[in-house]
């Protein structure tokens, strides 16, 4: 069966840009244009780091809410951002960093940059390794920003676990919620 990447454009508009599988979320997010939503059409497992060189939305379409799963055999995290160009958005879409796959990993590390939770975004399900503890490593100018109706959950581990940690004797950082 072959997929489709659908891209369809209004006057004065970014196109839209739809992804099927992992290789291709991350083909797209890549070259996305400054501003632009990639929908993620399905459930679909995260194999790799996602790349974030730019403005851009994860979104599933209208009336749905797609998982993004972490496979079982990939250590890393699902992102990392250490570009002040990099701001990254999740909407109503859940990415589960696969905790009982039975190998932690973080999910996130900002050093600059913004990850932006809106509302449906859900991110769940982490398990630190031994020497982590914080899922969400905010240092350097790293933002993350957690809108109303978006959730983090489920993060445990084994030394000072947290969901998310604000830098570590380090001014700048920023954990902002709204809602």
């Amino acid at each position: 069966m072959k997929k489709t990447i659908c891209r369809l454009a209004l006057a004065g508009t970014l196109p839209l840009v739809a992804a099927m599988t992992f290789d291709e979320l991350k083909r797209e997010v890549a070259a996305a244009e400054d501003g632009a939503t990639v929908y993620v059409e399905n459930d679909m497992e995260v194999t790799g780091v996602l790349p974030c060189p730019g403005r851009v939305t994860i979104a599933s379409p209208a009336g749905q809410t797609n998982t993004l799963l972490r496979a079982a055999g990939h250590p890393g995290m699902f992102v990392t951002l250490s570009d002040a160009a990099s701001q990254l958005t999740l909407r109503d879409v859940v990415v589960d960093w696969n905790k009982a796959a039975g190998q932690a990993a973080h999910f996130a590390t900002l050093s600059a940059g913004s990850l932006t939770l809106d509302a449906g975004a859900e991110v769940r399900n982490c398990r630190l390794p031994p020497s982590g503890i914080g899922g969400i490593h905010l240092s350097g100018t790293g933002r993350l920003v957690m809108n109303d109706g978006a959730v983090i959950r489920g993060f445990e581990g084994d030394n000072y676990a947290t969901a998310v940690l604000v830098g570590m004797n380090v001014p700048g950082p920023v954990f902002e919620m709204n809602g």
